[in-house]
């Protein structure tokens, strides 16, 4: 029987593990979508630069200088888009381990479960098998009295 209690606990240690793993990938995709946020922020800001310095003295070299700005920030955008998608493929991944997991656990705690119940009933007939016999010696013995 101890076994499956100690085969149960490891599944729910793996568990934990998994958990932690989960909560530190959440944490990471918020501070992800705060970072796209701040560029895409910064887009609109460098933006807007361009359409005011356009509309007022324009200055060929600022414009570029914005534009090349706008573009790194485009790219790193992206970056920061794929790596938010991995992460959202590796919580699934997470999700599917803690769920089989659990599978696992829930399967060695009800054999543990069973184990127990059957021990318990074979020594519930143990003790009426021996109570019977008690019973029976001692109705033989005061029968022959």
């Amino acid at each position: 029987m101890k076994i499956w209690q100690t085969l149960s606990n490891k599944e729910s240690a793996l568990i934990g593990k998994l958990r932690t793993q989960q909560d530190a990938l959440d944490m990471q995709k918020k501070k992800l979508a705060a970072r796209i946020k701040d560029i895409d922020q910064y887009i609109f800001e460098y933006s807007t630069g361009i359409r005011d310095e356009s509309e007022t003295n324009f200055d060929v070299r600022k414009v570029q200088d914005k534009l090349k700005m706008i573009s790194q920030l485009t790219n790193a955008r992206g970056q920061l888009v794929k790596f938010d998608a991995q992460c959202d493929l590796n919580l699934t991944q997470l999700s599917s381990q803690i769920v089989n997991h659990e599978v696992e656990r829930m399967k060695f705690e009800k054999i543990r479960l069973q184990k127990k119940e059957n021990f318990e009933k074979l020594e519930r007939r143990i003790d009426s098998k021996n109570l019977d016999e008690i019973a029976l010696r001692n109705f033989l013995t005061s029968d022959n009295s």
